[in-house]
């Protein structure tokens, strides 16, 4: 009898610790909605920095009213393309696409959760993929794209604003506050 109530308990056991590694390991690489909106804003930031920087310093365009005043002159004015609000509004209508050759990964080091590009934006390989193990997961690039998708559709005027008039980079702490935590809090 008591053979039979020591292997029960250690049938139980063997059991237990096997669901336990099998819920750790399922849950292993999952984030939170409000840690991946967060990412995604920063990584968002990111992709609005490149975009600016990307663009050729010199290329200008006019800006103002086209309306003359009395003293027949024109209120236009000549800014760089890259902050006029004509190359941000192209930029937010396409920003989105880049979410499509991101991955989710944890830093080697670390052990941090990331959202990581593949890619640079000039088409070449990201120089930082060797410091992460990417994590698979068949619906990430839907979940990026909709989060993407649902910041700049919440803060379109926010970005716009900022990067307008901002000549500062890396914005993310002041466009991210709604998603990352209250410590990083920054207002609009």
């Amino acid at each position: 009898m008591r053979v039979s109530y020591l292997l029960v308990l250690s049938i139980f056991l063997s059991l237990s610790t096997v669901i336990q590694a099998k819920k750790s390991k399922r849950s292993k690489g999952k984030v939170s909605t409000k840690q991946l909106k967060c990412l995604v804003c920063r990584a968002l930031s990111n992709e609005i920095d490149a975009y600016i920087a990307a663009i050729d310093p010199s290329k200008k365009t006019e800006t103002g009213t086209f309306r003359v005043d009395s003293n027949g002159r024109q209120g236009k004015v000549i800014i760089p393309y890259a902050r006029s609000e004509e190359s941000l509004h192209d930029m937010v209508d396409k920003v989105c696409e880049r979410f499509n050759d991101y991955a989710q990964a944890t830093e080697k080091s670390s052990g941090k959760f990331s959202v990581i590009p593949l890619t640079t934006p000039t088409g070449n390989m990201n120089p930082d993929f060797g410091n992460y193990d990417v994590l698979p997961d068949d619906e990430l690039n839907k979940k990026l794209l909709f989060h993407c998708q649902g910041i700049v559709e919440d803060l379109e005027e926010d970005i716009l604003e900022l990067y307008v008039n901002e000549e500062a980079k890396k914005l993310d702490s002041k466009l991210c506050s709604a998603y990352c935590s209250k410590r990083n809090k920054v207002e609009l």
